[in-house]
C-alpha cells in the first residue's frame, strides 16, 4: 500500500504514484498558474482558491450509475484520481505522462466442478464452525434468513449432535415485536 511524490529537482519534474489496488488514496488538481496540488483526500484540495470545485456532471451519472465514482474523475471537475497502478509525470506545468505500471495478469485455467469446491470447502467450513464453538457456555445463533447463517446453524445442529451435546439453539429479531 503505498502512494508517493518524488520531485526530480535535476529534471524539474514531480512524480506521483499510486500503489496497484489503490489502497492508498491520491489526487491531484492543475493549478491556473501552472503549478499542481495534490493530497490523500480531496478535502484537502477544496481549501485550495485556485481549484474549480464546480461539479462534474459526467462524474455525478458515473456516481448514480455505479454508487462510486470510477478514477481518474472526481465529484469536482478540477480534481482527478490517480488511478490505481498509475504514475504521473509532471513537468513544465502540465501533465507529461501518466502512465500504468502494472495491470493485473489473468492466467486462464480450468475452473473446478461445483462438486469439487463443495468437496473443497465443506471441511474448511466445518472445522471452522466447531472452533467458534468451543465455550464454557451453552451456544447457540442467530439467524438472519440468508443462506449463510442457515449454513452455519446446519453444522452447528451437526457439530452438537456428533458431540453428544444439546440441540442447537437459534435465534431470529421478530421485527413485528422489535425483540428476539
Amino acid at each position: 500500500m503505498f502512494a508517493f511524490a518524488l520531485w526530480d529537482r535535476a529534471r524539474g519534474e514531480l512524480l506521483l504514484g499510486r500503489d496497484r489496488l489503490a489502497s492508498k488514496p491520491l489526487v491531484y488538481a492543475a493549478l491556473p498558474d501552472g503549478g499542481i496540488a495534490f493530497a490523500s483526500e480531496i478535502a484537502a484540495l477544496r481549501r485550495h482558491p485556485g481549484i474549480d470545485l464546480a461539479v462534474d456532471r459526467e462524474a455525478l451519472s458515473e456516481y448514480f450509475a455505479c454508487l462510486y465514482v470510477p478514477a481518474p474523475r472526481t465529484l469536482h471537475r478540477g480534481i482527478r484520481k490517480l488511478p490505481p497502478g498509475h504514475v504521473l509525470r509532471w513537468s513544465d506545468g502540465r501533465i507529461a505522462a501518466l502512465e500504468s505500471y502494472w495491470r493485473p495478469a489473468f492466467a486462464p485455467r480450468r475452473q473446478p466442478s461445483w462438486t469439487r469446491r463443495f468437496e473443497t470447502l465443506m471441511p474448511l467450513l466445518r472445522r471452522a464452525v466447531a472452533a467458534c464453538m468451543v465455550a464454557d457456555v451453552p451456544v447457540g445463533c442467530f439467524l438472519s434468513g440468508g443462506i449463510d447463517s442457515s449454513v452455519i446453524a446446519a453444522l452447528m445442529a451437526e457439530t452438537l449432535r456428533r458431540q453428544g451435546g444439546p440441540p442447537l439453539r437459534s435465534f431470529h429479531h421478530d421485527l413485528r415485536r422489535g425483540r428476539l
